[in-house]
């Protein structure tokens, strides 16, 4: 089957105190963020595109230029004018995605995901050929929060970034999501005329998108990750510091 990644990485790094784009933070000598994501993801699927902010675009070309010819060929950039959300983001890379079977999304910071639940979540999402499918973990004090049916089936998600009250232990996302593309494009057309943006950002949030898609029949299944540490991506300089870490052990 084809996939793209699509990796909505406009995010600037300014509450990092860096001024470079987020998705080229260097962790440990030659390896970044990018680079990190790259290799996780290259194995797994026949096409990344990554969605920067223009500002980010001239920095992220001059490290695509550094590789083969190959590895540039599998790569696309596309631009978010306007930090408008994750969902505006990944909708944005239709005109690069559409032509594949499937979506993989990945946060553009989420480096501590493993290996193992990539390869879960692939495996999961082609065996059904249909809607969605989500690696979580149970984690206490959540971000996000799903709740899930006793038959498993998706009933919200709750995010404390919009000032939902969220459990003090909760089933949480590790930042990556395949999607069916059948009909997914027409979904998230139809879920922005109608949704609410977040109480709190403003935004046409993404994460509610899989309630909708989940209201309207498509499956979103769950499958579990292996560590809640996968959930952790680089938001602070504490979580840099953190990466850093796991990464000068391997």
């Amino acid at each position: 089957m084809n996939i793209c990644a699509v990796i909505p990485a406009a995010g600037q790094g300014t509450r990092l105190g860096l001024q470079i784009p987020k998705i080229l933070l260097p962790i440990r000598d030659e390896l970044n963020v990018w680079s990190i994501l790259r290799d996780k993801l290259i194995t797994n699927v026949n096409h990344i595109a990554v969605v920067l902010a223009p500002s980010a675009v001239p920095a992220f070309e001059s490290v695509l230029d550094r590789e083969s010819v190959s590895a540039r060929a599998a790569v696309s950039v596309v631009v978010q004018e306007r930090p408008t959300g994750m969902g505006d983001a990944i909708f944005l890379a239709w005109p690069v995605w559409r032509h594949f079977e499937s979506i993989l999304v990945v946060w553009g910071d989420q480096v501590n995901i493993s290996d193992h639940t990539i390869h879960a979540t692939l495996a999961t999402h082609l065996v059904h050929q249909t809607g969605c499918t989500v690696p979580v973990v149970r984690i206490q004090d959540p971000y996000v929060q799903y709740d899930i049916s006793p038959d498993g089936h998706l009933r919200d998600i709750r995010q404390k970034r919009e000032g939902d009250e969220l459990d003090v232990n909760g089933l949480s996302d590790v930042g990556i999501f395949a999607l069916f593309t059948t009909g997914l494009n027409e979904a998230w057309h139809d879920y922005v005329l109608t949704c609410r943006k977040g109480a709190l950002t403003n935004e046409v949030n993404f994460l509610p998108f899989l309630v909708f898609i989940a209201a309207r029949g498509w499956p979103v299944r769950v499958v579990f990750a292996r560590s809640a540490i996968e959930t952790r991506g680089i938001n602070t300089l504490s979580d840099l510091a953190f990466a850093r870490r796991a990464f000068a052990r391997t």
